[in-house]
């Protein structure tokens, strides 16, 4: 963007089970392979799964940040095993009110000073979907851009519209979309389609 940098961004998706937690964090690591420091933070404090993902625990992470009196949101951020240039944050223990934290004049400190604090290229927030709750849009309308995963074969394609409606009410650019979950074209034998991803195998069935 010519206009504004892109420091941080939000991966959203129209329903759950689309592959947006995977995809968020390949695109993570992706990134954070091409030298560029990158944290990802998982958003969805009702069906948080990027420590599952990450094969991490789940103890603490974003909603213990927000509830807590502490300032340092550094204390919530772990480091890859593998990867040094990738960092995340989990989304921490189930609140019983998300939409209230994430509304929240801390949670808005908290992505101004991430953003500000100079020690990442890109802080990608893996968020809910957007259709029946209210969670992502609070997320995406407090970042730079917005990213739509859709599931190809898996979303009605009139769903995934009225999830982009929904997105252009904010202030916040919708970026582009990440495409998966699509089918190959039958053979030629007659063999019934079959889901493929390029890159998440596991991901599909």
């Amino acid at each position: 963007n010519i206009d504004k940098e892109i420091k941080t961004i939000s991966i959203t998706s129209t329903v759950p089970e689309e592959g947006k937690s995977f995809s968020s964090l390949f695109l993570a690591l992706n990134i954070a392979e091409l030298s560029k420091k990158v944290l990802i933070i998982d958003t969805d404090l009702r069906r948080p799964t990027l420590h599952e993902k990450l094969k991490t625990d789940n103890i603490t992470g974003l909603s213990n940040y927000l509830v807590k009196g502490e300032s340092n949101w550094k204390n919530f951020i772990s480091k890859h095993e593998s990867n040094k240039n990738l960092s995340y944050m989990t989304a921490g223990k189930v609140p019983p009110n998300s939409v209230r934290l994430l509304e929240s004049n801390k949670m808005r400190e908290f992505i101004q000073d991430i953003k500000n604090n100079g020690e990442y290229d890109l802080i990608i927030f893996d968020c809910p979907p957007v259709l029946g709750l209210s969670d992502s849009l609070i997320v995406s309308n407090m970042v730079d851009g917005i990213v739509l995963n859709v599931s190809l074969n898996k979303v009605d394609r009139d769903l995934a519209t009225e999830s982009v409606k929904k997105l252009n009410t904010l202030n916040t650019p919708i970026l582009g979309l990440i495409v998966n979950t699509v089918n190959k074209p039958k053979s030629e034998n007659g063999d019934k389609d079959k889901y493929f991803t390029n890159y998440m195998p596991n991901e599909t069935s």
